[in-house]
């Protein structure tokens, strides 16, 4: 029996599989990426054939444009287009019979494995290099008549796709990532701003006047490149005030605490009257406050407020001669003796809080 060379097996059992459907679906045919091909004349085709604008990358039907893994890098171009973490150029490790290698992704197309295709060596023959992992070579020795390793692979700085961060850039707190060349150097440096805005900027905003003219706030970038908070609007200047602004008044109170009064902006951007004081609360009253003393209907008696915001004791208001009303709390019933010195007469106070100019007589009234 004549035997095949091991590729040409190998590609032929590729294509019985393909065509009979083998252990793969036709979905999963269409969704393959294998080592080997490419988007022209590539061995490895996309069943069922790619309709409408597919086109068939690596055994998978792409539509040029499309990005599944929202990564920035069309499908057409992605080594991996339902990873976000790979883009147009990564590595993945394959093996052969005979050992172990790399297969390189480069915008969509895999490189062959590199893994050796022969493992049987002549005793005495010179050592030989085989590439391995991030760029890099592994040097092998004859053993035995087989391929050994002979130490580690000598690796590269970096494996293709890979990032990482190289520190900051750019105005907006921004961090450079740098990817993995082709070379499996470090290089291509992109800044990727991560805040809203550049320490020390100023933000404006304006807004119509109900009176005319504009007014503007301002919020300042901060050292996180966000922005802070906005200030205060800096008023109408086509009016004294904005409609419904209300302004407040204080002033302290005698015996602590203030009060307050508060008026408030018209629809024509004038300011209305002052309100009333809202009275203090530190003390019982106002020091000079007045009122009608509890518990007792005259006209004539008051109580004042004290320098210490308390009530003071029931007295005459200002210009009473006398009580109207006798303490027993009849109305007219406060009476003396006439000033005069005549016998049995007196006089009442009057409702107008004064003595009557005329002494009545009285009997047993105890007046001399």
């Amino acid at each position: 029996m004549r035997t095949l060379p091991l590729q040409l097996g190998v590609s032929l059992v590729l294509l019985a599989g393909c065509a009979s459907g083998g252990a793969e679906s036709d979905a999963d045919t269409t969704r393959r990426r294998d080592s080997g091909g490419g988007v022209d004349g590539s061995t490895v085709v996309c069943l069922p054939r790619c309709i409408g604008d597919e086109v068939c990358v690596e055994g998978r039907c792409v539509v040029p444009g499309t990005d599944l893994d929202e990564d920035g890098v069309e499908a057409d171009l992605d080594c991996d287009d339902a990873d976000p973490s790979v883009g147009r150029m990564t590595e993945r490790t394959c093996t052969s019979a005979c050992g172990t290698g790399v297969e390189r992704c480069t915008d969509g197309s895999w490189e062959a494995c590199t893994a050796p295709e022969t493992c049987d060596c002549t005793p005495g023959e010179p050592a030989r290099e085989i590439e391995c992992e991030r760029c890099g070579t592994q040097r092998q020795v004859c053993v035995d008549g087989s391929w050994t390793n002979d130490g580690v692979c000598m690796t590269g700085a970096c494996s293709p796709g890979e990032t990482r961060m190289a520190g900051a850039c750019g105005d907006m707190c921004g961090t450079l990532v740098e990817t993995c060349q082709a070379d499996c150097s470090w290089g291509g440096g992109t800044c990727m701003e991560s805040g809203s805005c550049a320490p020390g900027d100023i933000d404006r905003e304006t807004r119509a006047c109900a009176c005319g003219g504009s007014e503007e706030r301002t919020r300042s970038c901060g050292a996180t490149c966000e922005w802070g908070t906005w200030g205060a609007w800096s008023g109408c200047s086509a009016g004294a005030c904005t409609p419904g602004e209300t302004e407040e008044e204080t002033r302290s109170c005698a015996c602590g605490g203030t009060e307050r009064r508060t008026r408030t902006c018209s629809a024509s951007c004038t300011w209305g009257g002052w309100g009333g004081w809202s009275g203090c609360a530190a003390g019982e009253c106002t020091p000079g406050a007045t009122r009608a003393c509890p518990d007792r209907d005259s006209p004539c008696t008051e109580q004042v407020c004290t320098a210490s915001c308390t009530w003071g004791s029931c007295g005459l208001v200002a210009g009473a001669a006398c009580d109207h009303v006798s303490d027993s709390g009849v109305a007219g019933g406060r009476w003396r003796c006439c000033p005069s010195g005549a016998v049995n007469e007196w006089q009442f106070c009057l409702s107008s809080c004064q003595w009557s100019t005329a002494c009545a007589a009285c009997s047993s009234c105890g007046c001399p």
